[in-house]
């Protein structure tokens, strides 16, 4: 089951806590993972501006039901049967949207990522922006629902400089926990690895009709071992007669007309749990 927090029947703080801490090491991943997606996809900007924001929702809100492979399970902020009807790729790039909203709050305020240690409010025993009286995931998921409707009374170029020009450190939870560091006061930021993923390219006039580009460093990656298991792993996908390596980040691919688009899904789902298994993309 996708990992969720519930407003209603708050999970209890040693259950919690760690989910937060996980929830704010995915977004602090997810925000390149997002950059990368919106631009192969030809969409808007994401520039960490607010003038940028109301186009992503828009952006987003076509996506929220896409069939696609999922990199790493969103979290949800209801429980099953309260939430919106999208997929949990669809949820994805909701989340990634989030992603967008905390970059443009925090660059503003230098708020940091705390715990709701009162679980009598709503975003209790959740993760929230210390001193903002809203969460970003509250706020893109609003967003994205509004823009699905034709409605947008509330757009994000509005309701995020609302929530900047309102922070105040001195809040509630001036003193709750840092999910960056334990203590109060955010820490430097851990870097976070993304999932690998690959771009497809087609080929003409030879036996390989397709080049699959990896990052440069899928090595350092994927480590080793996982690395040297992806031409068999590459030649496993159905339609792929063979493989080879011409380089440790280019590959060339002889298939049986797969399409490119389907193509770079099904690897893209490989890499992604080939990382899981490796641990280099798990939570903690």
């Amino acid at each position: 089951m996708s990992p969720y927090f519930d407003s209603g029947s708050p999970a209890p703080r040693e259950v919690a806590l760690p989910l937060a801490r996980a929830y704010v090491e995915q977004l602090a991943w997810r925000l390149p993972w997002f950059r990368d997606r919106v631009g192969a996809a030809g969409g808007p900007p994401v520039d960490g501006t607010v003038a940028s924001l109301d186009a992503l929702a828009a952006f987003v809100a076509v996506r929220a039901h896409d069939p696609g492979p999922v990199t790493a399970d969103p979290f949800w902020f209801q429980p099953p049967g309260r939430r919106p009807d999208w997929t949990p790729a669809g949820a994805e790039w909701v989340e990634g949207l989030a992603a967008a909203v905390a970059e443009v709050i925090t660059t503003a305020t230098g708020a940091w990522w705390v715990f709701d240690t009162d679980a009598r409010y709503v975003t209790g025993h959740q993760p929230v922006l210390q001193g903002i009286v809203n969460t970003p995931q509250r706020l893109a998921t609003l967003a994205v629902l509004e823009a699905s409707s034709g409605r947008t009374p509330r757009p994000l170029s509005v309701l995020v400089p609302r929530m900047i020009d309102q922070y105040d450190p001195a809040l509630r939870l001036a003193g709750a926990p840092a999910l960056s560091a334990e203590g109060g006061a955010p820490a430097a930021a851990v870097p976070q690895v993304a999932p690998v993923t690959v771009e497809v390219t087609s080929l003409t006039g030879g036996p390989w009709n397709v080049q699959v580009s990896l990052p440069e460093e899928v090595e350092d990656l994927l480590g080793p071992e996982a690395y040297a298991s992806l031409e068999e792993l590459f030649a496993a996908v159905p339609g792929v007669r063979e493989v080879v390596f011409e380089d440790r980040d280019v590959a060339v691919l002889a298939t049986d007309g797969l399409d490119p688009r389907a193509l770079k899904e099904a690897l893209d789902a490989l890499l992604a749990d080939l990382g899981r298994r490796d641990g280099s993309s798990s939570r903690t």
